[in-house]
Parts: C-alpha cells; structure tokens; sequence
C-alpha cells in the first residue's frame, strides 16, 4: 500500500531527516567538531574577556596626596658636557641638596650627550638620570638644560604622548590578574601600586621633577647670590569624575568579527555535505527516484537548524556566564545569534551551486564568509547617521551581524544594556533594525538559491536564461506539442536489422521513443541522433553500445534529468517534456545508476527503508518490504553493517535493491553487475527475472553473456541510431559468425594435418588461435549442415588407438554476443563473416594495428635496454612528479602562492601599524604645550604672581574644581610639616593628569618667575623599553598573519601523501622499487623549497617595506636559522599528521581551519601573557611546552619573539640579543621534534602497510582435484631441486586474519566478562602452492574473498604470510626484497594514476623509476604509447581520459620496467568491447617470452581468451587446474540448446522432439517463440549424431533457427562457487 500523493511531500521530509540524522550521527568526529570548535573559539574569547578590567570608574573626590619627590632623587646622575663651570655648578646644587638630609649625590661627568648615549645603550643600569646642558649654567642669566630618564628604572613620559586618558589616575577596581594590565611601568615601591598606572605621577618616580627643581634653585641661588633652600612641594591629585573606559577600542571592535568568525565554521562542514551528494551524483539520484528538490534542501535545513539551536543556546549561555554582556537582556542576543545562524545555512544553499567539488566548496565558502565579515569594518568610516549606507553593509548577513553584535557591545558597556524597551533607540542603526534585515537576509538568501540552483547547469542540464523567472514560459507551464509514433514506418520489412514483434506483445506498449534527437551547446552533433523504438511491458530490454554511444543520455531523457533537444519518450502516455508529467514518471522508476547511490554511513537496513519511503510505501509496509529485499539480495549477514564496510560486489546488490524496492513499474539498470563475482552476478539475474512481470526492466552492460541471457530483446546503439534490434538468437544468426570449435591437442599433434581434415569438410572453416594445447577454428554458420561428417571423423579420431593426428578432445560453441556486438562496431555489413573472424584471432584492428600491438612485444623482450635504477635518480622524477601535480592543482596555487602573498602582505601592513608610535622626540616643558589650556587655578589672589601662566581665581571646594573649564593645575599655600630645615617656598600643587606635562610646566612657571627669566627645559627620555605591559591587537595579528604562512603550505602540500594513498599510488610506487626513504625525500625537498620560496618573497618584502623589527641583518640571520630548523619538523609533524586521514577532501577541508586553530590559539595565549608582563613563568613554560610539541605554534613565536628583540631594545641590536631564552627554546624545540617525529613517521608508514602475522591455529584440510595435487608435488620438487627456476614459484602459502566478532564485544560489555573466543580466526589462503613459467599466464578465479586479491598482496608484499614461501626467478621474496620488486609489474585493480599527470607523464615517471635511461627512456615511452593506440590521448591528463584508457596505461606500467612477472588484477574492468579485446591482443602478444603472469579476473570469458591455465579457488584452496577446454571437459555441466520458431509454429511438436533426442534436457526458458534447454553431459554421447538430429529437426518442424553451444568456463566455476555455498550452509546446520 502507498500513501497518497498529498502526504508525500512530509513523508519524503521524515524520511530524508531521519537520513540525514543518521549521517550526522554517524560521523561522530565531524559532528563534535562542529560543536566544539565555535564552543571553544567563544571559550576562548571569555579568556581574553577575563584579562581585561572592570571599565566602570567611580568619581574621585577625595585628595590623593602624592609621595615626596625628593625621596626619588638616588643613585648616580650621569652629566654632560664636562666643562669647568659645569662642575662648579653641581658643586652648588650639591651643597643646596646637603642642606636637606646632609647626603650627598653622586655625578658621573661626560666629554659629551653622545658618550652618554653609547653608555646607555650597552650598560642600561650605569646611568639612572642624565642631565645634559645647552649652554653655560653660570655666565648666562638665565639656563637651559635637558633632563633624559632611564626605563631601565623609570621613565618619564612620553614627550610624543601630550593628554592622558580618563580611567589612569585613580583608585582601580581591577581583580588580580588584570591589575597590571594598565601598570605600564613598574617601581620599586611597592606602597603606590595604584598610581604607577598614572604616567603624569612618573615624574616624580623617575626623579625627575626632584631634579628639575634642583637645577632651577640652583641657579636662582646662583643669580641672586643668596643662600637659597629647596621649596617644599606638596602635589596633589585633580578630581576625577565618573567615567567608562574606552580603551577597549581594540577588543570592542574585534569581538564582533571574533563572534562571526566562531559562529561560521560550520558553513564548512554544511558546504562539504551538500556539493559532495552533488559532487558524488546523489542527488541526481534521488530525484529520479521521485525525491522533490524542495524535499533536499528542508531536510538539511530541519537538521541545521536544530543544531544551530543548541549553537544559539550554547554560545549565549558562554556570552553571559563570562560577563561578555551584563546588562543586556539574553533573549536578544540568543535571537541575533540564531537569527545569524539561520542566514549562514541559507547563505550554504545559495553558493553551493557555484561549487563542483566539495573540497573546493568547504574551503572557499569559509574564507568567503569570513572575508565579507571584514565589511563590518566600514562602519567606523560611515557617519552613524547615514543608515542607508548601514542597511547596505548589513545585507551581507555576516557584517550585518558584527554591527548588530557591536551595538549590543557598546550598550551593555555604557551600562544601560539592552533591554526590549530600547532595542529601536539609536545612534546608528538600532539593534531592532539589525534583527529585522537578519530575517530579510534570509529570506533573500533563499530566493537567490532557488534562482542560482534554477539558472547554473547540473552536470546533465544546460545554463538556463539568467532572465528564465521573468519569462511568461516560467510562470504558465506551457503543454508540449504531441508528437504520434509511427508504428508503420518503425517496423517495415525494409529494415531487416529489426526483429518483428509477435502480436501479443503489441497490446503491451510501456515506452514509446519517438525521433529523439539530443545534442549539446557547442558541440553540433547529435548525441541522440533520431531514435524510434517502442519497449514492451514484462520484458527485459537490454540497451548495448560502446561508451559514447549515447546510452546514459537516453537514460537522462527518460528520467527527465536532460531534456530532449526534439522528439520525445512517452511512458505510459507521460510525456518526458511536460514538467508536471515528470514527477509522474519518476513516481513510478526504480535506478541502479552506474555509480551506487549509497550514503558511506548508513546501513543496508537503513538504505532500503529510506528508498521504500521516498517511494510511497507506508510505514507498516516497510519493514516487511525490507526483509524480503535483504533476503533475495543475500544481504542479511550484513544488514546491519555500514555501506563504507561493504565490498563492491554488495554495493551493487545493495544499489539494485535500491532500484527494485517498492515494486515500481520501471527498472532502469545501467550496468548493475560491475565488479560483481559470477554467483552473485547469477543471483542478480534471477532476481530481476522473477520481477519482470508487468514491468518494465531497461538495462546497459558491458557483459555481453549478461544481455545474452537476461535479456528477451536487445538494442544495439551507435552514433546515436538504433543499429538493429531483437532477441539474442536472432542477433547472433543475423550478425553471428558461426560456431567455435576447440581442440585439445596432445605432444605429438600434427597441425598441418588437422586444418587440412577440417578444410575437407568445411572449406569456409578458418583458424583462429593455437592457445598452448588450445587449437581454435571458426566454423561459419552457413555450414552447420555439414557438422555431423565433420564432428564424425573428429570422434573416430580420438576413439581410434594410434591417434594419428593427436586430438585428445574437443569442444563446440556458437558465436558470442560479444561478437555480434563487436561486428556491429564496425559499421559494416559486407564481407562480414571473414570480418568477424578477424576480430575473433585478435585481429580486430586493422594490419597497421597488429603491427603496433608488436611494437609493445618488441619493447618487452629487447635485450639492449638497460635498466640501473638508482636513488638521485628516483628522487629526482618523483620530485618532477610532484612540481607538476602541484602547478597543475588550483587549490593547492590558491592556499600555497596566492594565501601566502595576502597573509605576507597583511601581516606586514599590521606589522607597521604596531610600530607606527611617534619617534620621540624633546620637547621643551612651556605653556606653548598646551596653549589656551596652560592656564592655573589659585586659592588667593597673591598666588597669582607665582606664576608665569595666566590663573582664575577660585575658592570652593576640592570636589568643585570637577566643575571648572580645564586648567594645567591649581595653586594653595602649605603649611609644611617639614621642620628640619627652612624652605623659601611652601605650596601645595594640584595637577591635572590628563595633561600628562603639567607638573613640570607648573614648576618651571614657578621657578621661572622666582628667577625673573624664562628657564628652558627640555624632557627626553632613552629609548623607551617596548615591552610597555599592554595588549598589542597589531603587534598579535602580524606574527600571526606572517606565521600562518609557513603553516598553511606544509599542511595543504600533506594532501598529496593522503591522496597517494587513498587511490594505492603509493603501494604502486613502492611495487616499482621506491623506497621509504626516496619516498619521502622528494616530498621534503619540494616541501623544503616552497617554503624556503616563501621566505626569500617575506625578506624581499621586509626589504621593500622597511619592516621595522625584521629587517636587521641580525634578525634576519636568526629567522634563518630557526626556520631552517622549523622547515624538517613541520614537514614531518604534516607527514605523520596525514596518516589520521583517508580522504584528501577531508585532509584539504578540515586540517588548515584546525591547525590554525591548534597553532594560532596556544600563541594568543603566550603572546598575551608576554605583552601583559602576568604570570611571566607560567607564559615561558608554555612557550617551552608549546615549541616542543606543537609545530603549528613556533612560525608564530620564531616573529613574534624576534619582533619583542627590536622593541625591548634600540635601533643597534646586537646578535647576542637575539640569544635569549625564548628564542633558544623554540630552536631545541624544532630540533628536539625531529628525530621523535621520523620514529614516529617510521612506525605509522610500516602500520600502513598492514604487515601482520600471525599463528596458524586452525586445521588447514588439503582439498584439490589430482591437477593440483600434482602441481603441489612439481613445485617442492622445484624447490627442492633447486635449478631450473620457473617465472614464480608459490609453496605452501598460508594467510590467516583474526576479526572481532561484533555481536560477541556487546555481549561481553553487556555481562562485563570477556572470552578469547571473541576474536575470530579466518583462514583466507590455504596450502596454496602454483608454479608459472616464462610465456605463461594463470588466470585465478574465485568468489570475492576466496583469497585471490590476499595473493597478490602477499605477492607484493603488502601484506605478510602467515607461512610458507614465495620465490621469483629464485629469489626468495622476503630475502630479496629489493630484487623482488624489481622483478614485479602489478597492473591493480583500481587505476593508481594520479589525475592532473598525463598518459606520457606517467610512462616518464615510471620508466625513470624503473631505471632506463635518459637517451632511452623517451623512445620507449613513445613505444608503448604508440603500441596501445593511446597516441591521441598520450598528452591528456589522466582526468580527461576515458575509463578504457586508464586500463590501458596501468597495463603499460606494469610492464615498462620488463619485470619477469606480471599481475594483472582485472585488467579489462569497466572497458566496453572493443577496447577490452585490444588490450587482450596486447597482453597475448607481451607474454611469449620470458616473462609469466597471474591474472584475477570476473569475466570467464576474459579467463578463457587469455590464460593458459586456470585455476579455481575456493575458501583459499586451489580446487583445479587446467586449460580452459579441459576444465569444461572435465566439469562442464553439459549443453546450451536454444530454439526459435516460425511465425505461428507449433510450441508443443517441438519440445515433443527435444525430450526425445535430449532425454534428460531441462526447460529453463520459455518465451512466446523462443525456447531455451539445458542439456546434460551425459546426454550428448556424440555431437556429430546431435547437430545431425538438430538439422533434420529444423527442416521437419517449425525451426526458424536454433543454436547448440557447449557450457562456457563461467558454469565450471559457478559448480565450484556452489561447493562454498554448500559448506557454508553444512556449517550453519552443524
């Protein structure tokens, strides 16, 4: 039962959720990451947070009295110029200075200021203040002088830096860890903590106002000859009012962009998901089995917004907790943040149809996020008033977001929060506002991804009009014209290459095509070029051609994926042009795609439930649907096992399974059977015809035995026209050869003698092969009449006891399907049967052909090539190799040139802004500073003439003054509590901090007026230590920005060792004879290039641009070495890191956003707590800890440290600077990595080979028939003996595996207790023991998992036997290693080619590594390419070539190097005919030499053209051995007999006839005309006697035509598949 159509629509969303939760599920890692890195990046931002004060200041009203200045004059004052009247006036201000304590102090006297300067710079600690004199202290009236302060021990302020800021100066509220993150400078005393973040106060710490004062009394002394004593200063404080800090700028304005970078990265993860089931064509396959494209994009919605729920929740929940908002209500925020989140899942959806490949996607769709962020920075160059400008901004969701973010900032931070009652308020745009565009962005996103989905091409449909919405075609479905069939014209007389149709069949009309042409934009051909064909209810139609022949086209129209350029397919009267008959159409088709439509992570179970639902069974209905599927698919066992674990084969079950669930009534299989072995293959077959009734079963395959016995019609399409079609036995008599006659020939046969017998009874008859004792002729079918003489004599031949001519058996077969096919290729009617029986010898090509499949013979046994591989010189061509795949590879250009310039670039430009402070510069300490503000407040009228600055009078209180206009400071009388000795001058100064130079301005107006001339004073401090304990955003994002650059390369080049991997090049490349060490090598030195590339581009740069901080030879000098020891122990950490990965997409997508993350963090933390001068030990064993283990963190440290080298020093840095503590730890670190991480790449290279060995512990019984048994006894002769080496030698192999049982693990975690058992022991080769000569090729047949792909592993050593021995040529393979290798060519199953190298660039590689040289190697590559008819394809890149192709060259690789033995694992995969018989003939003619090969294949047919001997294995175990010939001798199960009447003829005469002739025959087919037999071995006594009964038959009775055919090779091998069946279920009873 199906639900109606009107609930479809939910049931598709519930079923297509529930997958998509499963998946998510599934992928545990992703899922989590996806949690956890926004929850940690916001975690993270909460640290910061936490580093910063509380910016709410209370007012300060109560006077603050500062220390004593005099007590800060100590230790040394350094002096310059040293010149008589200079000593003499420091005689003088130390006798004024005795008088106050009796001290004396101390003067250090220079020649000059620059010797001083010289001092400083070397030994810091040797001057403590300098005082430098412009001109004669005593001659002149009035004096000038410069005071310099040391930050050694303090400084005065910055002369460059003239207000100070509203928070300094005042009691802090900050907690422990923040306090000092304002104490820019710290003192010795420790009592006045609270006022050292105030830097008008440095004045008096840094003695230099103390100084200043003596000086300037004592030229008053001097000037007015008198006995004059220090004043007594009292200095106090401003008021201060309340007030909210706003150094915050730097974080403030980052945090919005922090936010949207943290609440982004899942865009990654959702982009990767949603082009990768377009990029793998998932998609594509749901919607032909009715799932709606609405349906797609809900159901990731449904999934994404109940994450980002959770997101929401749990970002607001980490927001409030830290006090990142206080005030402001969390509905809010948890709405923006939601809101936000909604308008990225959207934003996925709109750019996913730009996107191709999802690697591509989830990189790109990141950076571009993250780059439109950036906009928000606008705002700060936009008047708040100019809304339209910010509504503009804000239709990039992101920067929407970041405003909106800011304004809830600056909001809660002004303390009135935000609250629903003022979310319209402004300035600006209000926060309302921003929630509102929010939801309009998503509603935008939405429409503009239904437009882009609509207008950009699939990969089957053309570009629409980018106008398409507008046009009226859009909006009023117009009904397409009907086009009728012309049965008359499609089925005339005239075209006998078309059977007709029985009657009865004409009522059963399913799919009507009808002149349908296909062609595509810039291409003026047709691939569809006019097709005219009607297909029947219950029947199987196959669909054959060669690739290209436009097959899948045909298949895209019918399942309205292409729409057809004229004519049309009618399905049940649905028309494929009407988009509403569409829908009803795919309601009713089930599609085995050629590609499986499986999801990696979900089921089988899961798969057929989801499948059944998107088809409209109920959900009472399905579990039963379910079961049943899983039974006849032989999937039970494995029901509940993910589809990433299951083999080939059971894909295919399981996509065929896919197709048929839900009983729809058109089947459409597109080569159903690939890669699928012949029982299950068997299976598939009966399957489909136990359905076929009523329905409709459409079906393309390159097997032809496949069409041949499945199908009841075939059609055979090329150039894009129907070129006949009919049954089997119609196209094999029409298009047919004839029949095969095989002999098996013994020592003494007389060849000549036999084709001159066969000639004398059929003179058309022709030689096709001697195949070893096979000798093959072609008998036409014109002559069947004359088998019986024939097959007489050949009988009585064999029967007679001399046996003259030496036949010891023979065989008869008829003309293949796959010849009928072959002959079709060719176009050609006349002369056929002399054409096709060319193509049956191999001669398929034309003489010119021939003659090139010779050249490849001729390359492989040439004796003058030599092969000297040697280790430079494999280097070297894996290092071309890997330039080239580089250069030619977009993303890795992108992340490796292009990131790297903008990040240099940007790292640069935040570099100069993090130096961009003022120089500094002396100024001269007057009331020029601060002009109209240099004014004073006095209490009293006379304290108006102390002073030379203009004052206002005032008389009100201390808290008043807050009240005033700005003033320098204020004046008040002292009554001075210092009795020990008499001051001239008593007064208590108030100064106002936020003129930072106000104190010594007042006292200098002071002593000026005291003087009666202008004193000139001058401040210029020493260079200002750097390392000022404040955060630095610039200085941070420079050595990040500069760092990542040396990151981002290393891990983006990682990829390729993954990709290697992931398609078995480098299992390939280590076959050839690459060694571990030659492996990796290239890879470091391309690695170590690129980055030492990117480090000459960052010198130039710093050159260029004049980088302070890294432009100093010495600094550049020490980057050099520390990035030269950085270079080895990242390439090695991203060479250990790749081995965590399978897929390169994931590596490509997921490794550069997590190692900036791993490296970028760590160094936040070290550089804050550096900059911040907190928990300076901590900071240092982190730098310590982080530069021994964490190569994404040193680039970072090696420029920012080198960096904090210039800043806590002057422009003269010497080397020995740079040597310091943090600088050494990174380099021991780097250094101290890299033997650890080449263990470790050692050991988890050698894990990935999967070398395990184990004991045999179970009972290895020795089956086989007397052919194997005597081939055991020859091999331990061989090895015995010792001479007379074949090509390989097996003995004995044993290959034993241990698997855990699943079901047994939960049982034990249920009951807590464990057995041994659990671990289940399987037994996958047994006793294996083969010799192959040279010119030999074995073919090994079995199930998948009967052991043939285990001894190809053993044989190339990627994995290790459990016992027994393996020799090449003699060697044994695990003591000559090396020989070995050199000895093998492995043609593997699944091409190892790499994608962006073309055909030639491989044979280059290859060859090189194989050891020809130079002057050789071009030539020979050119003959191989040449020799397989790849010349036109030869400069393709492996992407662009076809699948025949790629075979074509894994063969030419494996046999470049002229290896003694050849593998080839199913070496014709995937090739359609005519290109699988050419590379037949190519391996035929390579092995008649020396060399031997072993051959596993699926196609019996393929087993049967090519191997010499055949052995069969079943559960490990060789069961026989033999030809072809004497294998279907020997086992056959008997004969074919297919029959087809006359128009009309009477069914029952003839089977009458068959039961009289063939006693024992079985009726396995029975068709409207057609009749098919099984006839028993034992039956057929003679053959001669058979095709004589046969013959008379079809003149007696309704015979139109008949075929008599021995069993093929397949049903030899399926009689020993069964005995596997048979023991597995004797197992199962026991």
């Amino acid at each position: 039962m199906k639900f109606s159509t009107n609930f479809e629509f939910w049931y598709q969303i519930k079923a297509m959720t529930i997958r998509n939760m499963l998946i998510k599920r599934r992928e545990v890692k992703k899922t989590l990451s996806e949690i956890a890195i926004p929850v940690y990046t916001l975690g993270l931002l909460v640290a910061i947070k936490l580093l910063i004060p509380n910016p709410h200041f209370p007012p300060v009203t109560v006077p603050q009295e500062s220390p004593d200045m005099y007590n800060y004059l100590y230790g040394n004052i350094t002096v310059a110029p040293s010149t008589k009247h200079v000593q003499m006036f420091l005689e003088k201000m130390n006798e004024i200075w005795m008088q106050r304590d009796g001290e004396k102090i101390n003067f250090s006297i220079y020649q000059n200021k620059d010797e001083i300067s010289e001092i400083q710079r070397n030994n810091p600690e040797m001057v403590y203040i300098a005082l430098l004199f412009d001109d004669d202290p005593i001659q002149n009236h009035s004096i000038s002088y410069k005071i310099r302060t040391n930050p050694f021990y303090d400084s005065s302020p910055l002369p460059s830096k003239l207000y100070g800021s509203s928070h300094q100066c005042r009691k802090i509220s900050a907690n422990k860890l923040t306090k000092k993150f304002l104490h820019r400078h710290h003192h010795n005393n420790n009592l006045h903590n609270e006022e050292i973040s105030c830097p008008a106060i440095h004045y008096i710490y840094s003695g230099f106002i103390a100084l200043q004062t003596l000086v300037d009394i004592t030229k008053i002394s001097l000037v007015t000859n008198s006995s004059i004593t220090l004043p007594d200063y009292s200095f106090i404080l401003f008021p201060k009012p309340a007030y909210t800090a706003n150094w915050l700028m730097v974080f403030h304005k980052v945090i919005p962009l922090y936010v949207v970078i943290a609440l982004s990265q899942f865009v990654t993860y959702l982009l990767v998901q949603l082009v990768g089931e377009k990029e793998r064509k998932i998609k594509e396959g749901m919607k032909i089995m009715g799932l709606r494209e609405l349906v797609f994009w809900c159901s990731w919605f449904n999934i994404y917004t109940a994450y980002v729920i959770v997101l929401s929740l749990a970002s607001t929940i980490i927001l409030y907790l830290l006090g990142v908002f206080n005030n402001t209500n969390w509905i809010l925020i948890f709405l923006l943040v939601f809101l936000y989140s909604i308008t990225v899942i959207f934003f996925s959806f709109m750019i996913s149809p730009f996107f191709d490949k999802s690697r591509t996607a989830g990189i790109l769709g990141n950076f571009v996020l993250n780059l439109i962020s950036l906009m928000y920075f606008l705002h700060t160059f936009i008047n708040p008033s100019s809304k339209k400008l910010l509504w503009l901004i804000s239709l990039l969701s992101p920067s929407g977001f970041a405003l909106a973010i800011d304004k809830a900032m600056e909001m809660d931070l002004a303390g009135e929060g935000l609250h629903f009652s003022n979310i319209w308020d402004g300035p600006g745009m209000s926060f309302g506002e921003s929630l509102v565009i929010m939801a309009f962005d998503a509603l935008l996103y939405v429409i503009l991804a239904y437009y882009f989905d609509m207008v950009l091409s699939s990969q089957y449909e053309q570009n629409r009009s980018l106008w398409v919405c507008f046009k009226t075609s859009y909006w009023c479905a117009q009904v397409p014209e009907s086009i009728e069939f012309d049965e008359i014209d499609r089925y005339t007389v005239s075209n006998p290459d078309l059977e007709p149709v029985p009657e009865s069949m004409k009522e059963l009309k399913a799919i009507q095509i009808i002149n349908l042409c296909k062609s595509f934009k810039r291409s003026t051909k047709n691939v569809i070029n006019g097709i005219n064909m009607t297909i029947y209810e219950g029947e199987i139609t196959a669909i054959l051609g060669h690739n290209g022949a436009g097959k899948t086209t045909l298949f895209n129209i019918l399942t309205g994926l292409t729409e057809p350029t004229s004519g049309t397919i009618k399905v049940f009267g649905y028309d494929v042009r009407n988009p509403s008959d569409v829908i009803k159409i795919r309601r009713m088709i089930g599609v085995c795609p050629q590609y499986d439509i499986l999801f990696e992570r979900l089921t089988p179970r899961e798969h057929l439930k989801f499948f059944a639902t998107l088809r409209g069974l109920t959900s009472e209905k399905i579990d039963d649907e379910v079961q049943r599927m899983l039974l006849e698919l032989y999937l039970t066992d494995k029901a509940d096992n993910i589809a990433k674990t299951l083999s080939g084969g059971q894909k295919r079950k399981l996509s065929v399974g896919i197709a048929v669930i839900g009983n729809p009534k058109i089947i459409i299989l597109d080569e159903p059977t690939a890669g699928v072995d012949p029982p299950a293959r068997r299976h598939l077959w009966s399957l489909l015809q136990k359905r076929k009734k009523g329905k409709v079963i459409l079906l393309t395959t390159h097997f032809m035995d496949e069409a041949d016995i499945l199908a009841d019609r075939i059609a055979v399409i090329s150039k894009g026209c129907v070129r006949c079609c009919g049954s089997s036995i119609f196209l094999k008599n029409k298009f047919g050869i004839g029949y095969h006659l095989t002999l098996i020939l013994n020592n003494n046969a007389k060849e000549n003698s036999i084709v001159k017998m066969i000639k004398e009874h059929v003179p058309n008859a022709e030689r096709a092969r001697r195949h070893g004792y096979e000798l093959s002729f072609v008998l036409p079918y014109d002559s069947v009449n004359k088998f019986p003489p024939l097959f007489g004599r050949i009988e009585t031949e064999i029967k007679s006891s001399t046996n003259e001519l030496g036949i010891e058996n023979y065989g008869v077969s008829m003309t293949t399907l796959e010849e009928v096919f072959l002959f079709l290729e060719q176009g050609q009617h006349d002369n056929s049967g002399k054409l096709a029986i060319e193509l049956l010898k191999g001669q398929s090509m034309t003489n010119c052909n021939r003659g090139s499949i010779g050249t490849i013979h001729n390359v492989t046994v040439r004796s003058s090539i030599i092969y000297d591989p040697t280790n430079w010189g494999t280097i070297i061509a894996l290092l071309k190799m890997r330039t080239k795949r580089v250069l030619r590879d977009v993303h890795k250009l992108y992340v490796m040139i292009l990131l790297p310039v903008v990040f240099l670039a940007t790292g640069i430009i935040l570099n100069k802004l993090s130096h961009e402070i003022q120089p500094i510069r002396s100024i001269t300490l007057n009331n020029d500073i601060y002009k109209e503000d240099s004014r004073l407040v006095v209490t009293s009228k006379e304290f108006s003439n102390y002073s030379t600055l203009d004052s206002d009078f005032y008389a009100g209180t201390f808290s008043g003054l807050l009240d005033l206009p700005s003033h320098l400071g204020a004046l008040r009388e002292r009554h001075t509590h210092n009795k020990t000795y008499y001051s001239i001058l008593a007064l208590t100064v108030y100064y106002n901090d936020s003129f930072i130079h106000s104190l010594p301005i007042i006292l200098n107006s002071i002593t000026s007026t005291l003087l009666g001339d202008q004193i000139d004073i001058k401040t210029e401090p020493f260079k200002m230590e750097y390392k000022q304990n404040e955060y630095s955003f610039s200085r941070c994002s420079s050595a990040f920005f500069l760092g990542i650059v040396f990151v981002l390369v290393p891990v983006s080049l990682s990829a390729d060792l993954v990709y290697d991997r992931e398609i078995k090049a480098k299992n390939q490349l280590r076959i050839n004879g690459v060694t571990f060490m030659q492996y990796f090598s290239s890879y470091f030195i391309l690695l170590i290039s690129m980055l030492l590339g990117i480090f000459l581009i960052l010198i130039i740069l710093i050159a260029l641009f004049h980088v302070e901080g890294l432009d100093s030879p010495f600094a550049i000098i020490t980057m050099v070495i520390l990035l030269i020891a950085y270079c080895p122990a990242a390439i090695l950490a991203t060479a250990c890191v790749s081995y965590f990965f399978e897929k390169t997409d994931s590596v490509q997508s997921i490794l550069p956003n997590v190692t900036s993350l791993i490296g970028g963090v760590p160094f936040i933390i070290v550089a804050s707590l550096d900059m911040l001068g907190i928990l300076s030990d901590l900071g240092f064993a982190l730098h310590v800890l982080f530069s021994s283990t964490n190569f994404v963190y040193v680039p970072f440290a090696i420029i920012y440290f080198i960096n904090s080298v210039y800043r806590e020093n002057d422009d003269h840095v010497p080397f020995i600077k740079y040597v310091n503590k943090e600088i050494v730890a990174i380099l021991m670190g780097c250094i101290g990595q890299i033997p650890a991480l080449w263990v470790i790449l050692k050991i988890l290279d050698s894990k990935s080979k999967n070398k395990k060995t184990s004991t045999i512990t179970i009972d290895t019984q020795d089956e086989g028939d007397d052919d194997v048994k005597t081939e055991r006894i020859k091999v331990n002769n061989i090895v015995n003996d010792q001479v007379d080496w074949p090509v390989i030698v097996v003995q004995n192999l044993k290959k034993e595996f241990s698997t855990q049982n699943m079901k047994s693990n939960i049982n034990c975690l249920i009951k807590k207790k464990c057995m041994d058992t659990n671990n289940e022991r399987k037994l996958a080769i047994r006793n294996l023991s083969l010799a192959v000569n040279s010119g030999e090729v074995l073919g090994l047949l079995g199930h998948n998992g009967a052991g043939k792909t285990t001894t190809m592993r053993i044989i190339t050593m990627e994995e290790k036997e459990s016992s027994g021995k393996i020799f090449i040529k003699g060697h044994d393979i695990q003591e000559s290693v090396d020989i070995a290798y050199r000895m093998i060519g492995y043609c593997p199953q699944h091409d190892a080619l790499w994608s962006s190298l073309t055909i030639r660039e491989h044979l280059h590689v290859y060859g090189a590594i194989r050891g020809i040289s130079k002057d050789q190697i071009k030539n020979i590559v050119e003959k191989y390419i040449e020799g397989l008819q790849i010349t036109e394809h030869a400069n393709k890149q492996v992407s662009c070539c076809s699948g025949g192709t790629r075979r074509k060259l894994s063969f030419a690789l494996a046999m470049i190097g002229n290896p003694k033995l050849v593998l080839l694992d199913e070496p014709s995969t995937g090739m359609d005919p005519r290109s699988k018989r050419y590379l037949w003939d190519a391996i035929i003619s390579s092995f008649q030499g020396s060399k031997g090969a072993i051959l596993t294949t699926h196609s019996m047919e393929e087993a049967d053209a090519l191997c010499s001997r055949v052995g069969i294995m079943v559960k490990g175990q060789l069961r026989c051995l033999g030809s072809t010939q004497y294998l279907k001798n020997l086992y056959g199960a008997g004969y074919t007999l297919e029959i087809k009447l006359k128009p009309r003829g009477d069914m029952d005469d003839v089977k009458n006839f068959v039961i009289t002739s063939f006693p024992n025959a079985i009726l396995e087919e029975e068709f409207a005309d057609r009749l098919v037999y099984g006839v028993p071995q034992s039956t057929v006594e003679s053959l001669a006697h058979c095709f004589l009964n046969l013959e008379n038959a079809k003149n007696m009775y309704d015979i139109q035509e008949y075929s008599f055919s021995q069993t093929t090779l397949e049903q030899v091998y399926l009689k020993f598949a069964h005995y596997e069946d048979r023991e597995i279920t004797e197992n199962t009873t026991m």
